[in-house]
């Protein structure tokens, strides 16, 4: 793993040189594996740090312990539930690249514990249950997500995020759904999501007891999956990219750095 930007230079441990220390660029690094993640961390905790992180997804897969597409499932439950409230039963994923649009393309269909009829009866005259679906979706993003750009659109305009979600199929009866949406919007939306609602730090009971992933055959989560809330603690601020890439920024640590007071031996 290559370090850039100042990590080569030695730094101090005098209080009195902290002020200098802060001058100092940001220390940017390539992502290569979890175990060299927290190693760099906590080298230099009291440093600000930037990852270069290649495939969100793939980290992710990695931290928790599972397959890319589970990540990929599991994001796409996890934004449905949120914005919907109804369990979800079915999902599938698939990823795709078009030319019309910048970055990757995640298709998926999803079927919810939810009655159609029940649905639409709801349904203020001349309202399309795709587009209120998407639209729930669009605004159940937090506030906070506006921390940058994403396919050229400003996370503020959420008429533009309507335009990186589509449903475009949807089947009677327990509701069944198909759409595709940007990749990077749906890792930044998960992401975002499951940092606010997720506060266990060692032990999460989600896999168990959340409908949003509580789905035949994945109930069995590890306490790997506090890994992400744990990067948030760490004051993580993530920038996604189109193609599912992203920019990790880690301020410096809070607590003052170590000095002696009183050894004059130093």
């Amino acid at each position: 793993m290559s370090l850039k930007a100042g990590s080569s230079e030695k730094r101090s441990l005098f209080k009195e040189d902290a002020a200098k220390d802060e001058n100092l660029p940001a220390i940017e690094v390539r992502y290569e594996d979890k175990d060299r993640l927290y190693e760099i961390l906590e080298e230099y905790k009291t440093e600000e740090v930037k990852f270069n992180i290649p495939d969100v997804a793939e980290m992710l897969a990695e931290l928790r312990g599972v397959s890319r597409s589970e990540i990929l499932q599991d994001a796409v439950s996890t934004w449905f539930h949120h914005a919907l409230g109804h369990p979800v039963l079915e999902v599938e994923t698939s990823e795709q690249t078009s030319e019309e649009s910048a970055g990757r393309l995640l298709v998926f269909r999803i079927k919810l514990k939810a009655d159609m009829d029940a649905e639409v009866a709801q349904l203020n005259a001349g309202e399309e249950l795709p587009k209120v679906y998407r639209d729930k979706m669009i605004e159940t993003l937090p506030a906070d997500l506006a921390g940058g750009k994403l396919n050229g659109h400003d996370m503020t305009d959420r008429a533009a995020l309507k335009s990186m979600v589509d449903i475009y199929w949807t089947k009677a009866g327990s509701i069944e759904l198909g759409g595709v949406a940007s990749l990077g919007l749906v890792i930044l939306a998960v992401m975002a999501i499951q940092a606010e609602a997720c506060h266990w730090d060692e032990w999460c009971p989600c896999g168990e007891y959340c409908p949003c992933i509580s789905r035949v055959g994945h109930t069995d989560r590890k306490p790997s999956d506090s890994a992400l809330w744990d990067l948030h603690q760490r004051g993580a601020q993530f920038h996604v990219r189109p193609d599912g890439g992203a920019t990790v920024r880690f301020p410096p640590s809070r607590q003052e750095k170590w000095r002696c007071p009183d050894c004059f031996l130093l």
